[in-house]
């Protein structure tokens, strides 16, 4: 920490919140994901200081999130148009079961009335 007031007179709250915790226990041979993680974002950090103390690394995370923000959005507009694919696609399935039903019964009636004409023409006979 010293090192790092000495080329800075400000500590950084994104420095603080990036630098990793470590146990009080010096006999502790794991440490976990999120310390790890911790110390490598800490180490990235600090390589990305420049040597009169402007971050270099707020222009590349902008810029990473804004590639993340697009990436989300080209996502969002895919997945729009798969469902409007869809919807569209059920729209035109449920218009040709109707149109079968529809026949169907279509088909059904014309034979209720042929079958009644068979039964009036046998009955007539009689």
């Amino acid at each position: 920490m010293d090192e790092f007031l000495g080329c800075s007179d400000k500590v950084r709250p994104r420095f603080v919140r990036e630098t990793a915790v470590r146990n009080a226990d010096v006999n502790a041979q794991e440490e976990s994901p999120s310390e790890v993680s911790e110390s490598a974002n800490a180490e990235n950090l600090n390589q990305h200081v420049s040597h009169d103390g402007l971050d270099e690394a707020a222009p590349t995370a902008m810029a990473a999130e804004s590639q993340q923000e697009s990436e989300i959005i080209k996502l969002l507009k895919a997945q729009q148009e798969a469902i409007t694919k869809s919807e569209e696609k059920d729209q035109k399935i449920m218009e040709a079961m109707l149109k079968f039903q529809e026949d169907s019964e279509q088909r059904h009636q014309e034979l209720l009335v042929s079958v009644l004409g068979k039964i009036v023409d046998i009955f007539a006979a009689k």
